[in-house]
């Protein structure tokens, strides 16, 4: 469906599916050692619109590697977004506003708000890899290839068709950071 490696000037989606973002963010180190990230500072975001080949009808799967460079403000920080309105969530992910904990978040056929929170922390500083994997009514979080945490969520997944924000959202903060390698799979 998607795939950043913010390795190009202007970053655009190599998935092959035109799902280029719309937005400006700068240029940072690369987590696999050769190219660039993507730099947000907390106020911006990239935007990606929606398209017909976003969605997902059974399953889901997303991962990212994110360097975290600052700790937390106090406020529900947005990694990714996707959707219209707040109550569209599927899938959103979030920092916790006093801990670098993820809050991950998507909404099904009987609960808007749905999903898990990770058991450890996002390190400050360091590469950490991200991995979601959605699958009928199951989500798992995994961090650094490792099983963080898994839930039966209370229905089925339901994917809107809002755009996908990344880096920060309208309602929430952003979070000051790198983020390479984005990836989306149905």
């Amino acid at each position: 469906m998607i795939h950043y490696s913010f390795d190009e000037i202007v970053p655009h989606d190599a998935s092959g599916n035109a799902n280029d973002p719309i937005g400006e963010i700068g240029v940072g180190p690369s987590a696999i050692v050769k190219g660039n990230s993507a730099f947000f500072d907390g106020k911006h975001m990239l935007t990606i619109p929606y398209s017909p080949s976003m969605e997902a009808k059974l399953d889901l799967s997303l991962s990212f590697w994110i360097y975290l460079l600052e700790d937390s403000t106090g406020n529900w920080r947005t990694i990714l977004h996707k959707g219209s309105n707040i109550q569209e969530m599927t899938p959103t992910i979030m920092l916790w506003p006093n801990e670098r904990r993820l809050h991950v978040r998507a909404g099904s056929d009987t609960v808007w708000n749905d999903g898990l929170e990770s058991k450890g922390l996002i390190n400050l500083r360091q590469w950490t890899h991200v991995a979601v994997v959605i699958s009928g009514q199951m989500m798992e979080l995994y961090i650094n290839g490792n099983l963080d945490n898994q839930a039966i969520l209370k229905g089925k997944v339901r994917m809107k068709t809002g755009d996908f924000n990344l880096g920060k959202d309208e309602w929430h903060t952003g979070v000051k950071c790198y983020i390479d390698e984005f990836k989306v799979y149905n």
